[in-house]
């Protein structure tokens, strides 16, 4: 059946795996290259949030190269596309229907 998860709720838990991606990504020693994942994005809210919170933290924010989505849904990759439109127009969001599809680098 439906349900609803934490992103669709309040936007705070997005922010918070925003911040601690910036977090991540210092203790990784700031690699000039990062690229985001997410897994089953339903509507795309958890992207969304955590890319507005990230936002505060520029140095991380030109580091990401790209966003993937492992989305196989036609209905679902249309909300995406519109929760995310910025990084449509900027060539940065990616649809991958299987892991295996993912960068390997």
């Amino acid at each position: 059946g439906d349900f609803t998860t934490s992103p669709e709720v309040c936007q705070a838990f997005g922010e918070l795996v925003g911040v601690w991606c910036v977090a991540a990504w210092e203790a990784l020693g700031r690699p000039a290259r990062v690229r985001l994942a997410e897994a089953g994005p339903g509507r795309g809210t958890l992207m969304a949030d955590l890319l507005r919170a990230s936002a505060a933290f520029p140095a991380f924010r030109e580091a990401v190269c790209g966003v993937h989505l492992l989305e196989v849904s036609p209905f679902n990759r249309a909300s995406q596309r519109s929760a995310l439109e910025p990084l449509v127009a900027a060539g940065q969001l990616h649809w991958h229907a299987a892991v295996s599809e993912l960068p390997q680098e």
